[in-house]
């Protein structure tokens, strides 16, 4: 996790010059320090602070309480990569040569992430063998994963190591050919021969199992991956509902605009003005999978949402609420017939659309 500490002494009417000679600039009236391009791990990172005491007196004053809100994008600020870990599981298997291995498709593959990420997702039989197609110099295609397979034998559970050299759709899409080589077991391979209770553990892709419009880990539509592609934002199929933003007259403060930030967003909504915010609509979404739980989408999450509406469908020609705020009497709106972005007074009723990262 980043961390900045900032000592700042600043007259409250004043620019101050950070190094590289860019202002950061300080609203009275909302409290708000604009803090451009500040060097963190090596890039630039465009900051504003929301001081505690939005209501500091036009006098040079020191102001050691704020909060950094990072206007870049959060969901790509890590650099490392999560590895994706996948299990195929059937009753049985057919080994139809020592090179090719049949598993009937009966449950979505489960897949997850080791930490500290902890994410999981589940795949369908035409998500999973596409990893196979990706030709990208870190896809299972142009480096085949290893997997381990197990299988039950009289009672006693046998495993071998194995490298799948590609995968597609048999038998009308209900089964799964793996191309494989066996490197490494301590029981004799079996041949031409069905087995039972199987497993195969599938490791390392690093390649995002989504694309926009895919369907998500809680069954929306992805309608933002980040640049690397690694992680992402689903939205609901269907309109949560209509209702005040809330908090008409309270400024919450931590609201920031960027992408990823409408997690954060949402829960300070909620611990700042309750129930009755359309951030709580959104959070007591239940999605398509059963899972409860959303976010009121930033103010770029939103006009993401826009530019991909054909891709996650049932949209109205209206307005509908971001959890970006504008001062304490106003919030962040979007018109989807049109894309236009404009503040409104937080009592105006608008629609909501929950959306969820991953």
């Amino acid at each position: 996790m980043k961390r900045l500490i900032l000592l700042i002494a600043l007259s409250i009417a004043a620019s101050i010059a950070l190094a590289g000679g860019n202002p950061a600039t300080y609203n009275t009236k909302t409290g708000r320090l604009d803090i451009p391009a500040v060097i963190v791990d090596g890039g630039p990172i465009n900051y504003s602070v929301a001081f505690e005491k939005a209501d500091a007196p036009a006098t040079s004053v020191h102001i050691n309480a704020f909060r950094l809100l990072p206007e870049s994008v959060a969901l790509a600020e890590d650099p490392s990569a999560p590895e994706w870990l996948f299990v195929h599981t059937a009753a049985t298997a057919e080994l139809v040569s020592d090179t090719t291995l049949v598993v009937p498709f009966e449950q979505d593959v489960f897949a997850f992430t080791d930490r500290p990420y902890r994410q999981h997702t589940y795949l369908n039989a035409t998500q999973f063998v596409s990893l196979w197609a990706d030709a990208g110099s870190d896809s299972f295609q142009a480096d085949p994963p290893n997997a381990v397979l197990t299988w039950a034998d009289s009672g006693v559970v046998k495993e071998a190591e194995v490298e799948l050299l590609d995968a597609k759709l048999v038998g009308d899409g209900k089964s799964i050919q793996y191309t494989t080589t066996w490197l490494t077991s301590r029981y004799d391979i079996p041949d031409a021969t069905i087995v039972q209770s199987v497993s195969l553990f599938i490791d390392d892709a690093t390649q995002a199992p989504y694309k926009i419009g895919d369907t998500g880990p809680s069954g929306g539509k992805v309608f933002y991956i980040s640049h690397d592609g690694r992680k992402g934002i689903e939205a609901a199929p269907v309109d949560a509902g209509r209702v005040p933003w809330g908090c008409d007259g309270v400024y919450v403060q931590w609201t920031a605009p960027n992408i990823g930030a409408g997690q954060s967003n949402t829960e300070n909504i909620i611990d700042k003005c309750g129930e009755s915010t359309a951030a709580y609509l959104a959070s007591e979404y239940t999605w398509p999978n059963g899972q409860k739980g959303g976010s009121l989408p930033s103010k770029h999450e939103l006009n993401e949402l826009y530019r991909h509406k054909d891709v996650v469908g049932g949209f109205a020609n209206d307005y509908y609420w971001s959890s970006s705020e504008n001062g304490s009497d106003g919030a962040w709106v979007q018109f989807f017939d049109g894309g236009y972005q404009g503040s409104s007074y937080k009592y105006g009723t608008f629609l909501v659309r929950a959306v969820r990262a991953f």
